[in-house]
């Protein structure tokens, strides 16, 4: 239903016709040089960016990026190499230091995704370890022993399980004195 809207109310309908002037032409197709400008750049900025870059909408870059088989990479290589090196290893404290700016289960989600698990469980091997070596050579050379484990799990375990330290006698010598 059409409506007849006086002459000097049709300033009130400027906004909601399209401006011709203003709207993009459509363009369908990537030119080579746009293609090699996606290619290069959307794995490390990101649709957003890269629609900027190339003045095109996100959705189009996306699908082309998509069609291209061109995938973004939210992960730098420095943080993938931290994580794959680390994950295993060390206690969410230390993961955040090392990865600022990262939400830690952003981080646990990446790690699980690569195979990657926190090593919670203790083997055989690893407490063997411990209970040989903790009560003669302390905490410190005992973790150097558990490439795996921090000091914090070590120290945990060997409190959990009430491991004493052996003294030497030329030890408590030296601590009388």
């Amino acid at each position: 239903m059409w409506f007849n809207v006086p002459d000097e109310y049709l300033y009130l309908l400027d906004g909601l016709r399209p401006n011709k002037e203003l709207s993009r032409p459509r363009q369908d197709r990537y030119s080579k040089e746009e293609i090699a400008l996606l290619k290069e750049n959307y794995p490390s900025l990101g649709p957003k960016d890269t629609s900027k870059l190339l003045g095109r909408p996100e959705y189009s870059v996306i699908d082309k990026a998509t069609e291209l088989g061109v995938k973004y990479e939210f992960w730098t290589e420095r943080e993938i190499e931290i994580i794959t090196e680390n994950y295993s290893k060390l206690p969410k404290k230390e993961m955040d230091k090392l990865l600022p700016g990262r939400n830690y289960s952003s981080v646990k989600a990446f790690a699980n995704r690569r195979g990657l698990i926190k090593n919670n469980r203790w083997r055989e091997e690893e407490k063997a370890i411990i209970y040989q070596y903790y009560p003669i050579y302390g905490i410190i050379r005992t973790t150097e022993l558990l490439p795996n484990r921090n000091r914090n799990q070590v120290k945990a375990f060997i409190d959990n399980h009430r491991i004493k330290k052996q003294i030497i006698p030329s030890q408590a010598s030296e601590e009388t004195n």
